[in-house]
Formats: C-alpha cells, sequence, structure tokens
C-alpha cells in the first residue's frame, strides 16, 4: 500500500490537550507536517531559520518576563519574526500572563494564540511524542504480528500459507497478539513500532473457521495495542529453499522505513512445528547462538571439503 502524507491539525491539538483559543476565535484549520515544538529564543532574538512553512511554538513564563520588558513596537518586530520563521500557532502554558497588548499583536498579525492549564515542561513532554505519532513515516504490511518472549515478531509470506494459524499456535504458548492480516508500522526515533488496523483489531482469520476474536477467546490480556518490531520470519514454501539454507540459519536484513530488521525464512512442510521453529529462532536472536553454530558448520564444511 503506498505511504501517505501524515500531518496534525490546530483543531486537533485544540481537542486533544483541551486548549482555549484565545485570538483569533474563528479560524481557518492549519495542517502540521513536523513533530517539532519550538522554545522560540533564538528568533525572538532576531535569528531567523526557517524550518517549515506552519511551525509550533510554546510560551511559558521565561518568555512571559520576556515580553514584559518590551515596548509594544518592539513585540510587535519581535512577533513579525515569528512570522518569518514560519510560526503560526502559538501555544502558552499557565505560567504565562497575557497582556491586552501582546493580545491585539497576535490578532493583527492573524497568529493563532491559545492557552493550556498545563505548565510549558509538563504540555512539551506530552506534545511531542503525540504530534510525533501523528506525523512520523507510515507504511502498511501484510503479515501477522506477534510478541514472542518480549520480542516483536513480524510473520510474513504468500496468502494462504498458514501466518494465522501460526499466531493462534503461538497464543496456545502463551504468546501475545498484536495484529493480523493488516500491520500499521511507524517509524520512531529509529525503531519500528506495529499497531493492528482500526477494522482488524483483536480479529484472526483461520480458513475454514472464519474470523475469530482473540480478545474473546484468550482475554484482553492476550492483546497488545501495539509492539515494537525486533525481526520478520518469512514463512515459504519447502521447493523455494537451497539444501544449504534448510542446515544453516542464515540471517539477512530488510529495510522497512529505513530501519534494517533481522529477517529469518523458515520452510514449511508436513511435520514441522512452526511454533516452536519460531520460538527457537526468536531465543537465537536473542542469545546470538545463530553466529556461532554457523561459525562451527562452516569450519566443519571447509574441512569436508579438503578432505574430499
Amino acid at each position: 500500500m503506498p505511504k501517505k502524507t501524515r500531518f496534525f491539525t490546530i483543531t486537533e491539538v485544540v481537542s486533544t490537550f483541551n486548549l482555549t483559543i484565545l485570538t483569533p476565535k474563528k479560524f481557518k484549520d492549519k495542517k502540521f507536517f513536523q513533530f517539532s515544538l519550538n522554545r522560540p529564543e533564538m528568533e525572538l532574538n532576531n535569528f531567523i531559520y526557517q524550518e517549515s512553512k506552519d511551525r509550533v511554538a510554546l510560551f511559558g513564563k521565561k518568555e512571559a518576563t520576556f515580553f514584559a520588558t518590551l515596548s509594544k513596537n518592539l513585540i510587535s518586530r519581535k512577533i513579525n519574526n515569528l512570522q518569518k520563521a514560519g510560526i503560526s500557532f502559538v501555544v502558552i502554558t499557565k505560567n504565562f500572563k497575557v497582556s491586552k497588548t501582546l493580545l491585539e499583536i497576535f490578532k493583527k498579525k492573524k497568529i493563532i494564540f491559545a492557552k493550556s492549564d498545563m505548565s510549558a515542561s509538563q504540555f512539551f513532554i506530552i506534545f511531542v511524542p503525540w504530534a510525533y505519532h501523528k506525523v512520523c513515516k507510515q507504511e502498511f504490511l501484510h503479515g501477522t504480528l506477534m510478541n514472542v518472549y518480549g520480542y516483536g515478531v513480524l510473520i510474513t509470506g504468500d496468502s494462504g500459507i498458514g501466518k494465522s494459524e501460526v499466531a493462534l499456535s503461538l497464543l496456545k504458548n502463551n504468546h501475545f497478539f498484536v495484529a493480523d492480516d493488516t500491520v500499521i508500522v511507524h517509524e520512531y526515533l529509529y525503531e519500528l513500532i506495529g499497531y493492528p488496523s482500526e477494522i482488524t483489531k483483536d480479529l484472526v482469520e483461520i480458513r475454514g473457521i472464519g474470523i475469530l476474536n482473540v480478545k474473546k477467546m484468550f482475554g484482553s490480556f492476550k492483546t497488545f495495542n501495539n509492539s515494537k518490531i525486533n525481526c520478520i520470519i518469512n514463512l515459504v514454501r519447502q521447493e523455494l529453499v537451497s539444501d544449504l539454507t534448510r542446515i544453516k540459519l542464515k540471517i539477512a536484513y530488510k529495510k522497512i522505513l529505513g530501519v534494517s530488521l533481522p529477517l529469518i525464512t523458515i520452510p514449511i512442510f508436513p511435520g514441522r512445528n512452526l511454533t516452536q521453529l519460531i520460538e527457537t529462532a526468536v531465543i537465537t536472536l536473542q542469545t546470538d547462538d545463530h553466529l556461532e553454530i554457523n561459525q562451527i558448520l562452516d569450519k566443519r564444511f571447509k574441512k569436508s571439503i579438503e578432505n574430499d
């Protein structure tokens, strides 16, 4: 599925953080495509570096103290600097006392001005992760996401190969379910976080049986709202895997949204316990045992060739 340009709006911020719009009472909603929340000390001191068309700024007690020392004309010039820097939405915190002069200037400059009941540090800590989640890179993947021994395992493979059945078996082995069929992946600080889609959340489709509600069958404690993705297990049909690959655990890497993940290919044929194989693969990744085992196999293969 195509990647979508993601953003948040002023209306969302006002609603989510219970802000009070001071001016203007009616405004044209704006879209923001970056998550940063600016404390504009540099702009207020006449250094302008425009990062984007629309930015959000946060004013707290120190900004209030700064504005209190300025004349009306100087305040107007400082607000001009904010506009030049692309700041179109300013949130003030509970420690910011708004003067009539400042309110008039913001109204004249058409910068949206809103008040929060939180302190500057509280608002910053809550807002930045929320905004990052709104604008971070996102991709929709076909697969099943499970949490196995604390590892987020993205199970991939052709349609009908048995990903959902493996998920059901892993659930019975006391592992945790995140998503089936469609996994929404966000890049967050160079890590990948997987989420279920709203349509298929808590649901898994088993061919021949139908759609099952995981939460009702196994309990709400067996489902996660999201999980970091640590590795990919790709299920393939037996005929597509070479003999050497079947002997050695070969770990490749696949990039998703710029983040490299270990990729293990597991061939499927009758009699294999895929649940145990996935559990073993996760433990092997966690302990790095595959590196030592592959080195031993390499030495034995080389010795066998030399003896021949």
